[in-house]
């Protein structure tokens, strides 16, 4: 049955049938004892990917949630966090979506939990995106900034910065 699923995947994802991949794997999280059951983990996470590439935020930041629940990995909570963002129309800078990404991410940050460089470029590009780009310039200097990595990526954080507030200032 698991080939099965792998060729029926493969084709989903080939003809961008993406809804008719999620519900693949819906089936298949169910058939294998639902969304607790450690079995379906592997399921899930392909879930979590036909949702994101169909567009369903909503449903994709809630199955990261319980996966991060699940699995205590806070790269889960990460995708949560960009599920909310991807929700905010083009163009808006103060949505409460927004204003929770930046707290969480923060959150994370600031506890140690998930120091890679794309969860600080995360956290950069959402106070940009609410113009706060004060506070992006002051994260990317400050102790936790070093997390971008060599110095060089700092300096480059640090650019995008200062030409995102002279755009928006232009």
């Amino acid at each position: 049955r698991e080939g099965t699923i792998n060729v029926l995947s493969h084709v989903l994802q080939q003809t961008c049938c993406h809804s008719e991949l999620a519900t693949v794997y819906e089936r298949t999280v169910t058939q294998l004892g639902g969304p607790d059951a450690k079995e379906s983990t592997s399921a899930q996470e392909n879930l979590l990917s036909a949702y994101v590439l169909s567009g369903t935020f909503p449903a994709a930041q809630k199955l990261a949630m319980l996966l991060q629940k699940k699995t205590g990995k806070h790269e889960y909570l990460i995708k949560a966090m960009m599920c909310n963002i991807a929700q905010v129309p083009d163009g808006v800078t103060d949505h409460m979506l927004l204003k929770i990404a930046t707290k969480m991410i923060f959150s994370t940050l600031n506890g140690k939990h998930c120091l890679h460089p794309q969860t600080c470029q995360l956290y950069v590009n959402v106070l940009i995106q609410q113009l706060q780009f004060t506070e992006a310039v002051a994260f990317v200097a400050s102790d936790l900034g070093k997390h971008f990595g060599l110095p060089e990526q700092r300096y480059a954080q640090l650019l995008k910065c200062l030409d995102a507030e002279l755009e928006y200032l232009e």
